[in-house]
């Protein structure tokens, strides 16, 4: 199973709210002719508002379950004829396809922890762009040193309400690598109602 299918009905109270990076993509949608293609694309955080500018994307992921989510968000807002979601990973990408624009956001390709497959996914990547594409990569290095002076410890990453009315609490607790260049983050996700249990 995949790891972000453990995560997937915890996932868009944290991040569907999170539109700090949301104009930055559509500067250069608008610069694009054609569909855009977002690696590692979740559960359509990024695909919905570019859906509902009038953009066709297709939106690749490794998570079966966060593809789920991705196709009701789309489906709701009636936008599932904008957007083609394919499962793969982005290290073995087969789309038939070139692209003028394609991205990986919020840090997403950080998940791949072996250079030689970073490697390959850069490779994958560019023989999906058509001549003079453009690939955007989010990646917050700032972010990952400063978690590394925090090893060993637990950061509150925010709570949310549900819509069934019960509590969401996410922490997450950071161990820095002493043989390799490598953050290995521990996640760990409540679930409570006032006076219940705590389901962890």
């Amino acid at each position: 199973m995949n790891e972000y299918d453990l995560i997937a009905p915890f996932y868009d109270s944290e991040h569907m709210p999170f539109d700090e990076d949301v104009d930055f993509y559509r500067s250069f949608a608008e610069l694009s002719t054609g569909p855009l293609l977002e690696l590692a694309c979740g559960s359509g955080r990024l695909l919905l508002p570019l859906a509902q500018d009038g953009y066709s994307l297709v939106g690749v992921d490794n998570s079966p379950q966060m593809l789920a989510r991705a196709h009701k968000h789309l489906a709701d807002a009636e936008l599932e004829t904008r957007c083609k979601l394919i499962e793969q990973d982005m290290i073995n990408l087969q789309l038939g396809q070139k692209f003028r624009l394609a991205f990986v956001a919020l840090g997403s390709f950080a998940h791949l922890t072996r250079r030689v497959d970073q490697k390959k996914a850069l490779a994958a990547i560019r023989a999906q762009l058509s001549t003079g594409g453009t690939f955007l990569l989010d990646i917050s290095n700032a972010d990952a040193r400063y978690m590394e002076d925090l090893t060993g410890q637990v950061l509150h990453q925010g709570t949310w309400e549900q819509e069934d009315g019960s509590m969401l609490t996410h922490f997450v607790s950071p161990a820095s690598s002493t043989t390799v260049h490598q953050l290995d983050l521990t996640h760990f996700y409540e679930k409570h109602t006032q006076g219940g249990p705590v389901e962890r």
